[in-house]
C-alpha cells in the first residue's frame, strides 16, 4: 500500500541532480609550485608596497631546499634606493 507521502519522500530521495561541473576550478598551488614560478620569474619582477612604492626584484637568489628562507642572497631595489641583499621567504 502506498503512503501518503510517497510524492514527499520521492522528492527528498531524488533531490540532487547528478550532473558533472561546468567548470572546474584551479587547483590552488602548492608552495614547492609557487617557489618554482618564482625562481622562473613568473610573477614578474616589478612589484609595488602596500603604500605604492616601487620594488624592483634584481636578482631572485639561491633556491634554498633546506629549512629556512625560500630564497638566499636575492637583491631588491625599493623605491629606486639601493640594492638590498638578503633573503626572502
Amino acid at each position: 500500500m502506498h503512503s501518503i507521502n510517497r510524492y514527499a519522500e520521492m522528492r527528498q530521495e531524488n533531490a540532487r541532480v547528478g550532473e558533472r561541473p561546468l567548470f572546474t576550478l584551479p587547483k590552488t598551488p602548492n608552495e614547492l609550485e609557487l617557489q618554482a614560478r618564482w625562481f622562473a620569474g613568473e610573477f614578474g619582477r616589478k612589484f609595488q608596497t602596500l603604500i605604492g612604492e616601487p620594488v624592483e626584484i634584481v636578482q631572485f637568489g639561491f633556491w634554498n631546499h633546506e629549512a629556512g628562507p625560500d630564497f638566499q642572497d636575492a637583491a631588491i631595489r625599493i623605491a629606486g634606493g639601493p640594492v638590498l641583499h638578503g633573503a626572502i621567504e
